[in-house]
C-alpha cells in the first residue's frame, strides 16, 4: 500500500509544488497494489490497509478448492465380499510465488448519469461554452453531478467552495489554453478536493475509489490534491500547465552590466 500524507498544516505553496512533483514521486514508489491519500495519520490504520487490499487479492481458501476428498470403489458380483475400498484424496496445488490482486469488476454509478454525460460531452468540447465541471463523492462507489458552467477558474473556485463548506470530497475538470508559440491548444486540469472536515469512514472509501475516479476524469493533463479552493489560484494552475507542456520558460534572465 502507498501512502501520501499531506498534512493540513503544509503551506498552500509547499502543497502546490508537491502536486506538481506527484507523478515522479509515485514512479519511485511503484509498484503497489493500493494509493491512499491522507490528511492525517488518524484517517488509516492497519487494519484499513489490509481490508483494501484483501478485497482485491483471492484470500478465499473455498476458492482455492482445498482439502476436497473423493473416494471411489469398485461394484462387485453378487454372493462375494467387497474387498476395502481404496480412499485417494486429493489436494489443490497452490499457487506458487505472490498472490496478484484482481481487476475489479464493480464502476461507479452516478446520482444522474445522464447529467454527467451532459457535464462531461459539455466541457470536452471546443465548441461549448462550459469550462468545468464539479462532482461530489457522496458514497461508496457513487458520486453525483453537481454543476457545470463557463467562466474558467474563478466560477470553477466558487462553486467548489460552496461544496468545501459542507465538508464534501469533490472532484472537478477544468478545461484551459496553453499558448504555445503562436498555437492555442486544449488542455484539461483534474482536482481532488477532500476538505479537512470530510468524514474519515468516507475518506478511506474515496480513496478506495481512487483508481475508478480518475478514470473517469481522463485524460488530463496535470492533476491537483487539496484540501481547500483557496490554495490554487490561475496563476499556479497555469503554471504547472506550461510546465508539463514546456510552454513555460525555465530560462531564468541573466544580469545586464
Amino acid at each position: 500500500g502507498f501512502v501520501q500524507l499531506i498534512c493540513d498544516k503544509l503551506s498552500p505553496v509547499f502543497k502546490g509544488k508537491l502536486s506538481t512533483h506527484r507523478g515522479f514521486v509515485t514512479k519511485v514508489f511503484d509498484p503497489y497494489h493500493e494509493e491512499f491519500l491522507i490528511s492525517a495519520k488518524s484517517d488509516i490504520s492497519e487494519s484499513v490497509i489490509r481490508h483494501t487490499i484483501q478485497k482485491t487479492m483471492f484470500t478465499d481458501r473455498s476458492v482455492l478448492g482445498e482439502g476436497k476428498t473423493t473416494t471411489a470403489s469398485k461394484p462387485q458380483p453378487e454372493g462375494k465380499t467387497a474387498p476395502k475400498t481404496a480412499t485417494t484424496t486429493r489436494t489443490a496445488k497452490k499457487p506458487s510465488g505472490p498472490r496478484v490482486p484482481l481487476k475489479s469488476k464493480k464502476k461507479m454509478n452516478f446520482t444522474d448519469s445522464k447529467m454527467w454525460e451532459t457535464m462531461m460531452t459539455s466541457v470536452r468540447s471546443d465548441a461549448q461554452p462550459n469550462d468545468w465541471l464539479v462532482t461530489r463523492y457522496v458514497k461508496k462507489q457513487q458520486l453525483q453531478p453537481v454543476a457545470s458552467g463557463e467562466g474558467g477558474w474563478p466560477a470553477l473556485e466558487k462553486a467548489l467552495r460552496e461544496g468545501d463548506e459542507s465538508g464534501a470530497i469533490q472532484f472537478a475538470l477544468l478545461r484551459v489554453v496553453d499558448q504555445i508559440d503562436n498555437s492555442a491548444t486544449i488542455k484539461f486540469v483534474y482536482f481532488k478536493v477532500q476538505p479537512k472536515s470530510a468524514k474519515p469512514m468516507l475518506k478511506g472509501f474515496c480513496n478506495t475509489d481512487k483508481g475508478k475516479i480518475d478514470a473517469l476524469f481522463a485524460p488530463y493533463h496535470v492533476d491537483f490534491f487539496i484540501n481547500d479552493p483557496s490554495e490554487m489560484s490561475f496563476s499556479t494552475i497555469m503554471d504547472k500547465v506550461g510546465s508539463a507542456s514546456g510552454s513555460k520558460s525555465h530560462v531564468k534572465p541573466t544580469r545586464q552590466s
